[in-house]
C-alpha cells in the first residue's frame, strides 16, 4: 500500500467558496420552513374546515386582504381557497390524527376536479400567480401541460365511489411518483350532507432534462430526455458515451417508455443500445405493486444482448471473451388486504408471487462448467415467494429533496422465497428470506433495517449470501437558522457463503469509500460505513438550490476465511454541493471533491467530479417479484 498526499483536492475546494459567497448573497423568494416538516400523511385542520389540508401554523403573511384575494380568484372556478403556505410542523401524536376531516371518511365522492398548474410562477399551496419576468412567462406559455387524461388514469378512485383517507393520500403520492410532476395535492370540500367534492391541484415541471458525467479526460457519459412529450406523459431518452481508447469513440442508448397505458398502471419500456464493445435490445412490460391498495401485479420482459467482457479469474489472469444471449422473464402476483390488522393510515397485505426467468446463450467462454463461470451457465428458475407487509407514508420536505415534497414509508415486510433452478448442470432448490423495518423514532430521526439470506442447496449450502443493512437520519436541526442540517448514517455488511472460486465482491467507487477503487480489492465479505451532513441552504439562484455535504467514508474487505477486522481499513474524506431546479426535469448536479489517507495497489481515485444523479429513494417494504438476492 501507498500512503500518500495530494494538495490538488486542497485548491480545487477553493473553486467552491465563489459559488457559496454568490448563493449567500441571494435570498429565496421562496416562503421556505423554518423547521423540520415530517408528519403522516392525514393530518389534518384541527378547526371543521372545507378543505382537507395538512396541520399548519399561520403564516404571518397570510392576513385578511390575501386570504380575500385566494378566496375570489378561486371562486372564479368554482372551487373554494386553498391552504396558506406550510409551516413548522412536528410529528404529531396519534391522537392528533383523529381531529379535522376524519369525519368525511366513507363519503360519497361526487366530483373529481383538476387545476393544472404552470411550472413557474405557483404552488400547490399558493395558486396565485407571482410575479415573473419575461422570461418565464414565455417558458409557461410554450410549455404544454400535462393532460388531463394522464392524470386521471394514475387515479385509484372514481367518482361516486365512497371517499378512503388512505387511497386518496396514495392518489397523491403516486403523481408525485411521476418524472413530469412536482408536487400534487387532494383538498376537499363538502358537497351535501353525505358528498363529497375532490380538486386535485398539480404542478407540473419542464419536461426537457438531461445529466452529465465526466469520468476522465478522455471518458463520458451525456444524455438528454423529454419525460412529458406532449403532456401525455411519455418520456423519451437518448444517451452519448464517448471514449477515445475505443473504437468506435461514441456509444448511443435511446430508450422509450409508457408510465401507465390507460388506467391500467402498465408500463412499457423499450430500448437500444450500441456502444464500442455492447449492444442491446431490451422490452418490457409491467405491473408492479405499486401501492397497497394494488389486488394484482406482473410483467414481462426480453433481452437480447452481445457484449466483449473481461473475465477476471481466480490466479488474476483477464480474458476478453464474446457473449451473445437471450434473457427472458415473466412473473405473476396477487394481494389481499388484511383488515383487521389494517388502519386508516396504513395497510397491511400478504402477498403471493411466482416467476419464471430463463437465460439462452448463444456465444460464451469456452471454459464454463459445473462452479466455473455461473454466469454464463444456460439455467431456468422458477421462484414463489409469500410476505406480509404493512406500509404507511410521512409527507415531509428536505430529506433527499431539495424543497419538493417528499414520501418517506414506514413500515414493515417479511418475505419468504422458495423455488428451483434447472440449468446445463444440475437441478437445486434456493430458498430465501427478506425482513426490513422503519420507522421515525420521536426526538431522533428515522431508522431502517434490513436483513437478506438466500442460498442455494446442492449437497449442502452453494452460493448463499447473507446482507444486512442498517439507515439512519436525523430530524432538522438548528431551527432557529435558516440554514437545515441533518445526519445521514449507512452501514452495510454482506457475506458470501460457500460460492464458487471465481465469486467475489469488490470495493469499487459504488460499493465502498466513494471514489475510490482497485482491482485488487477483493474478497467475499465487506463492511461499508459511511456518515454524511448535510446542509439545506435558504438561497437559490434563478430557481436553482444548494445543499452543501461533508462526508466520511470507511470500508473493509476481506476472504471469509480471514478475520474482517482484522484487515486494512479504507477511508475518503470531503464535500461538495448538489444544486437542482425542481421546476426542472434534470437530475441533481453534483460536484464532489474526496481525499484519501491511504491508497490501496492500482488505484482509481476521483479528487473531484462533476457528475448527475437522481433522487434517492428508500424501501417502501411492499413485497414485490421474487429474486434471488444478487451477490
Amino acid at each position: 500500500m501507498k500512503n500518500t498526499f495530494q494538495i490538488a483536492p486542497v485548491f480545487k475546494f477553493i473553486l467552491l467558496v465563489p459559488v457559496i459567497l454568490i448563493a449567500d448573497t441571494v435570498r429565496s423568494s421562496d416562503n421556505l420552513m423554518p423547521g423540520d416538516v415530517t408528519r403522516k400523511i392525514f393530518i389534518a385542520s384541527n378547526k371543521p374546515a372545507h378543505i382537507i389540508k395538512d396541520t399548519v401554523v399561520q403564516s404571518p403573511a397570510s392576513n385578511s386582504t390575501l386570504l380575500s384575494t385566494l378566496k375570489n380568484r378561486l371562486l372564479e372556478e368554482l372551487m373554494p381557497d386553498t391552504t396558506v403556505p406550510e409551516s413548522s410542523v412536528q410529528i404529531p401524536r396519534k391522537d392528533q390524527l383523529i381531529n379535522g376531516y376524519i369525519a368525511y371518511q366513507g363519503h360519497i365522492i361526487r366530483n373529481i376536479r383538476f387545476k393544472l398548474l404552470d411550472p413557474l410562477g405557483q404552488n400547490v399551496n399558493d395558486t396565485i400567480e407571482s410575479e415573473t419576468g419575461w422570461g418565464e412567462s414565455v417558458v409557461n406559455e410554450i410549455h404544454i401541460r400535462t393532460q388531463p387524461f394522464v392524470i386521471r388514469n394514475r387515479l385509484l378512485i372514481e367518482e361516486n365511489d365512497r371517499l378512503d383517507l388512505f387511497t386518496l393520500a396514495e392518489n397523491e403520492r403516486l403523481l408525485r411518483e411521476l418524472p413530469f410532476i412536482e408536487d400534487a395535492r387532494a383538498f376537499l370540500y363538502e358537497a351535501g350532507n353525505d358528498s363529497v367534492d375532490i380538486l386535485f391541484i398539480i404542478k407540473d415541471v419542464l419536461p426537457l432534462g438531461g445529466s452529465l458525467e465526466i469520468l476522465d479526460i478522455d471518458y463520458g457519459k451525456a444524455s438528454v430526455s423529454n419525460k412529458n412529450i406532449l403532456g401525455v406523459g411519455h418520456e423519451l431518452y437518448y444517451h452519448f458515451t464517448w471514449n477515445y481508447d475505443h473504437v468506435p469513440i461514441y456509444g448511443h442508448k435511446i430508450r422509450y417508455r409508457v408510465p401507465d397505458i390507460g388506467n391500467t398502471f402498465f408500463s412499457l419500456d423499450a430500448s437500444y443500445e450500441n456502444k464500442w464493445d455492447y449492444e442491446a435490445i431490451k422490452l418490457s412490460c409491467n405491473r408492479d405493486f405499486f401501492s397497497q391498495e394494488t389486488k394484482y401485479a406482473g410483467g414481462i420482459s426480453f433481452e437480447k444482448v452481445n457484449s466483449l467482457i473481461s473475465i477476471v479469474y481466480p490466479d488474476t489472469t483477464t480474458l476478453l471473451n464474446d457473449v451473445d444471449y437471450n434473457y427472458y422473464d415473466l412473473w405473476l402476483g396477487r394481494a389481499l388486504s388484511i383488515p383487521k390488522i389494517s388502519s386508516f393510515n396504513k395497510r397491511t397485505n400478504i402477498v403471493g408471487t411466482g416467476r419464471i426467468t430463463k437465460y439462452e446463450f448463444f456465444d460464451r467462454p469456452d471454459d464454463v462448467g459445473e462452479t466455473r463461470l455461473y454466469d454464463f451457465q444456460e439455467r431456468t428458475a422458477f421462484l414463489f415467494s409469500l410476505g406480509i407487509s404493512q406500509v404507511g407514508y410521512y409527507r415531509t420536505k428536505e430529506v433527499f429533496g431539495f424543497g419538493r415534497t417528499e414520501d418517506i414509508p414506514f413500515g414493515h415486510s417479511l418475505s419468504f422465497t422458495a423455488g428451483w433452478e434447472v440449468s446445463e448442470f444440475y437441478t437445486r432448490p434456493y430458498f430465501g428470506l427478506s425482513a426490513g423495518w422503519g420507522n421515525f423514532i420521536p426526538v431522533f430521526g428515522y431508522l431502517y433495517n434490513r436483513i437478506d439470506y438466500g442460498s442455494f442447496f446442492n449437497y449442502g449450502t452453494e452460493q448463499g449470501l447473507v446482507m444486512y443493512r442498517m439507515k439512519f437520519f436525523t430530524n432538522q436541526f438548528n431551527s432557529s437558522s435558516r440554514y437545515k442540517f441533518r445526519i445521514f448514517t449507512d452501514f452495510l455488511y454482506k457475506k458470501g457463503i460457500n460460492r464458487f472460486e471465481d465469486e467475489f465482491m469488490e470495493l469499487t467507487q459504488k460499493d465502498g469509500v466513494r471514489g475510490l477503487g482497485s482491482d485488487e480489492l477483493r474478497g467475499n465479505q465487506r463492511l461499508n460505513f459511511s456518515i454524511e451532513t448535510m446542509c439545506y441552504s435558504p438561497h437559490r439562484i434563478l430557481g436553482f438550490r444548494f445543499q452543501y455535504f461533508l462526508f466520511v467514508d470507511a470500508a473493509i474487505i476481506s476472504n471469509v476465511n480471514s478475520q474482517l477486522l482484522r484487515n486494512h481499513v479504507f477511508t475518503g474524506f470531503g464535500g461538495g454541493v448538489k444544486i437542482r431546479n425542481d421546476n426542472l426535469a434534470f437530475d441533481t448536479v453534483l460536484l464532489r471533491f474526496g481525499y484519501f489517507p491511504v491508497l490501496p495497489d492500482n488505484p482509481y481515485a476521483e479528487y473531484i467530479k462533476l457528475t448527475s444523479e437522481g433522487r434517492p429513494r428508500l424501501d417502501n417494504f411492499v413485497v414485490q417479484r421474487p429474486e434471488i438476492i444478487p451477490y
